[in-house]
């Protein structure tokens, strides 16, 4: 097993793992040759689980190398803050970095080498380790996205800053949030309870994609049973609604560092699906997508 990359794009990188940080405690990094996923693998309790995809060439773009039996994919579970304290010592500077796959000791590492020029222009070189777990492809196959029904909308966000605000006060009010959404462009965030009734409305937003991304095109053979295949006989101005846990709803959008546009997939009564798009999904430099989901809950906040 091996594994060398050369960090082309340290900006980015630390900005996803800032995000990743910030959802999860624990994630898998799953390198390939294309592609690197994460996935997160802790903090279930507040209902929030994420997969990320990112473009290898938009992070890693020379000197990537990866050898392993299983198909040339090394999966490694970490601890994200870890990680992100590794990233973040370097960003501030026109540093290179290597990642290296290797060990201290008995304990399997990834090895960060970071060859800087300080202040008085000395060259330096900065080496530091964070432990992983190295997982067994058939532990790595079962990382899966949760199976969920196609959107019954799916709409562009405000300014992430602005629904964290309106959020950040909802949960101060209630442990649950609704969500709803129409095919008008319209989004609404509320509380609904014996004593208080607060609700914020955006309009005039965007629509998102005509299916759901994670969804099989109209002319694949794996198409979606009909129990999760929406209906569509609702005018426009109808409102899906689900209600999820505030916590975690406040928790992704708090990972908002990437976003240059974020989508949310309202699931009646089943799931709020959020998409972060890192880079520009319009042209050829969008380098993939952080997805969360997010389950519905009751009234009283329970699953």
């Amino acid at each position: 097993m091996r594994f060398r990359a050369q960090v082309s794009n340290l900006a980015a990188f630390t900005k996803l793992v800032d995000s990743v940080a910030k959802l999860s405690k624990r994630a898998v990094f799953m390198f390939t040759p294309i592609e690197l996923k994460v996935i997160s693998t802790g903090d279930v309790d507040d209902g929030v689980r994420f997969f990320g995809t990112v473009n290898v060439k938009d992070l890693f773009e020379h000197h990537y190398v990866i050898q392993s039996q299983a198909a040339n994919q090394i999966s490694l579970e970490l601890t994200t803050q870890a990680l992100a304290s590794v990233l973040r010592a370097s960003s501030g500077s026109r540093a290179e970095m290597v990642i290296r796959l290797g060990k201290s000791g008995k304990t399997p590492v990834l090895s960060f080498v970071v060859r800087a020029v300080s202040l008085n222009r000395t060259e330096y070189e900065l080496e530091q380790h964070v432990a992983v777990r190295v997982l067994r492809p058939a532990d790595a196959e079962m990382l899966r996205e949760p199976p969920a029904p196609i959107p019954n909308v799916q709409i562009t966000l405000p300014k992430l800053t602005d629904v964290c605000k309106v959020a950040e006060r909802l949960k101060s009010l209630s442990s649950s949030i609704h969500v709803s959404a129409n095919l008008d462009g319209s989004l609404k965030l509320g509380i609904k309870s014996e004593h208080v009734n607060v609700e914020t409305e955006w309009r005039g937003l965007a629509l998102g994609p005509a299916r759901h991304p994670a969804t099989p095109p109209p002319d694949s053979d794996s198409q979606p049973p009909a129990s999760m295949v929406p209906s569509t006989n609702y005018p426009s101005s109808h409102f899906f609604h689900t209600t999820v846990k505030s916590r975690g709803l406040l928790k992704f959008l708090q990972a908002h560092a990437i976003a240059e546009l974020s989508l949310a997939c309202v699931c009646e009564a089943h799931s709020l699906i959020m998409f972060i798009y890192i880079g520009k999904p319009d042209d050829q430099s969008m380098a993939g997508t952080l997805v969360a989901y997010l389950p519905a809950v009751n009234e009283d906040g329970d699953d």
